[in-house]
């Protein structure tokens, strides 16, 4: 890789600065905000109920998938073998398949749940709900919201109003290992009220006949050690397929800088790069407590012009900001946290790019730092890379929530 030191020098210049404002007010209030409104609505319309007593087995032919739920009394069951090819072109899945149908013989055109099983492409794996998010960009038109409780397990509820009434799908998923198990609830939305507590019964209450642990990353997972100014190093973890580019970039007090690829992409679409930068002299202990995501702005963008110039060395591209959110799980361990999301335009022919920067400083001042780069998911294909990108966007997450709690029980 070709370090251009100069601009680096620059661009690590800006990330001691706290100064300024690239992302506006409304955007800031709103994502800030929002989040904990966003959460509140979700209970609701992704409410579970847990039953124990009555339940009904469900053979999948697959020892990790075969369950038992509760399910209405009046529901009739029947074999499905359907296979939506819509979703090849994603490359998510070598093998999906719809196995069973339910459905109360009166009222089929008002509520019917489907199963659906598939299995994954390792290079490729996401989120649960990604995966959810992904299915409902097919079978729905409209966005009625998300639920992430765990990463292998989530739900989405998306509409139609193609066949003139609106259609509500409560799509959920887990994730067992290499597999999928997809409960996808249809039902019509002005009767909601009336399969409300099925459908919360149906999901609270399903429980998979063998426990399986199924970890973000193996034990062969790549693992890349910073070192910060506790002494203690940053242990960032990738998926085994993913590869640090060349040694990191030590510019020793202004940080520590390293760069990584998902080999197992062709397109060579997904990128990553993590940072560990020192407190500032100016700022030894992080940014003030009541520091906003317009006073970090200008650092997160430092950070991503920092990953575009190393990632895609002499491309042009434009940077504009779009959405700032809090992580819920460093807000105790941390003095701010945030993650950032960009829109790019890389290279002459302007593409479409999602480019993400995590920036959590410690309570020392220790800044540590992920960027992500993917494509934006303007069709299937690239909507499952950017889904992929998401995941590792956990594992760092993880690792970085595993380091500040260490650092907090000093």
């Amino acid at each position: 890789m070709r370090w251009n030191l100069a601009r680096v020098a620059l661009l690590i210049g800006a990330l001691m600065s706290v100064a300024g404002a690239s992302m506006a007010d409304t955007q800031n209030t709103g994502a800030e905000t929002g989040r904990a409104e966003t959460e509140g609505a979700a209970a609701q319309k992704f409410s579970r109920l847990s039953e124990t007593k009555g339940l009904t087995a469900f053979d999948l032919d697959g020892e990790a998938l075969d369950f038992s739920t509760w399910v209405p009394e009046r529901f009739l069951w029947s074999e499905a073998q359907d296979v939506p090819v819509e979703f090849a072109p994603a490359a998510l899945f070598s093998t999906f398949e719809q196995v069973r149908i339910g459905y109360d013989p009166l009222e089929r055109d008002r509520y019917e749940v489907r199963l659906y099983r598939a299995t994954l492409y390792p290079d490729r794996v996401a989120l649960a709900v990604s995966y959810a998010r992904l299915l409902a960009r097919v079978w729905s038109s409209t966005d009625f919201g998300m639920s992430a409780p765990d990463p292998m397990f989530g739900e989405v509820l998306g509409g139609t109003d193609a066949s003139g009434a609106m259609m509500v799908n409560r799509i959920s998923v887990w994730r067992r290992g290499e597999e999928l198990l997809i409960l996808r609830q249809r039902f019509e939305a002005e009767r909601f009220e009336n399969y409300a507590e099925d459908m919360a019964k149906m999901v609270g209450s399903l429980r998979f006949k063998t426990a399986l642990d199924t970890p973000l990353v193996g034990d062969d997972a790549p693992v890349r050690a910073l070192a910060t100014r506790w002494g203690a190093p940053w242990r960032a973890r990738f998926p085994a397929h993913w590869q640090e580019i060349d040694a990191p970039l030590d510019l020793g007090a202004k940080g520590v800088f390293s760069f990584w690829r998902d080999t197992a992409d062709a397109k060579g679409n997904l990128a990553a790069m993590i940072a560990s930068v020192p407190a500032p002299a100016d700022l030894p202990n992080g940014p003030p407590g009541d520091a906003s995501f317009n006073d970090l702005a200008d650092t997160a963008a430092a950070m991503a012009h920092m990953a575009l110039g190393q990632l895609a060395p002499d491309q042009p591209f434009t940077l504009a900001p779009v959405e700032a959110s809090r992580i819920g799980d460093l807000a105790q361990t941390t003095a701010f946290n945030a993650l950032y999301t960009f829109r790019v335009e890389l290279g002459e022919v302007k593409a479409l790019v999602k480019l993400d920067v995590m920036l959590a400083y410690g309570k020392d001042g220790q800044l540590l730092s992920f960027v992500t780069v993917a494509p934006a998911g303007t069709d299937l294909y690239l909507e499952g890379t950017s889904m992929h990108a998401s995941y590792v966007q956990k594992i760092l997450l993880e690792t970085l929530t595993a380091y500040f709690g260490a650092r907090q029980a000093q």
